[in-house]
């Protein structure tokens, strides 16, 4: 007679997770056609298609930075606007030339000089906007050039200018960015 076990010992555990990435949302093209200088206004055509400014003329443009409106982002973000701007000094000073900037349903701003338009774009950056929150910003960014008796010899001497042209010229970077969170 033989005897013997022929039993072993034998454990098994199984684990599954998964995950999916988080949704985002933004989608804006990654440079934004801003077109605030034609080359043609009503009165005053730029020669070989330059863009100019006279007084008379004016410009505005509506621009909207947001999420996707179905479905909000998914993580912690911020969003910053930033201007970069130049106007020729003798413009900045003109007090018939006037920056404008309305901010949705609020009343329409008008600024003096361009530093003062930069600043107030680039208050409208948020420093944090929480996951599940979606993000829309509309504005209106423009000038005008008034066409008026009052200074007019200020206008008339920028248009009879010698030398470097007066030059204006602006951009806005619109950026939104995930925050970085603490890891559980």
């Amino acid at each position: 007679l033989v005897s013997s076990t022929w039993a072993k010992y034998t454990t098994t555990t199984t684990g599954t997770d998964s995950a999916r990435v988080a949704y985002w949302g933004f989608k804006q093209e990654a440079n934004y056609e801003l077109e605030l200088f034609n080359d043609n206004y009503t009165d005053v055509v730029g020669k070989d298609s330059a863009k100019v400014v006279a007084p008379g003329t004016k410009k505005s443009q509506t621009i909207t930075f947001e999420s996707d409106q179905t479905t909000a982002p998914e993580v912690d973000y911020s969003i910053t606007y930033a201007v970069t701007a130049s106007c020729g000094a003798k413009l900045d000073n003109n007090p018939n030339f006037v920056w404008k900037l309305k901010v949705g349903d609020a009343a329409e701003q008008t600024f003096q000089k361009i530093g003062e338009l930069e600043s107030a774009i680039e208050a409208l950056s948020v420093a944090k906007v929480n996951a599940g929150q979606k993000y829309t910003q509309t504005f209106i960014v423009g000038w005008e050039w008034l066409f008026t008796d009052a200074n007019s010899e200020q206008d008339t001497a920028l248009g009879n200018a010698t030398g470097a042209l007066e030059e204006t010229s602006i951009t806005i970077t619109m950026t939104a960015t995930q925050l970085d969170t603490p890891q559980n």
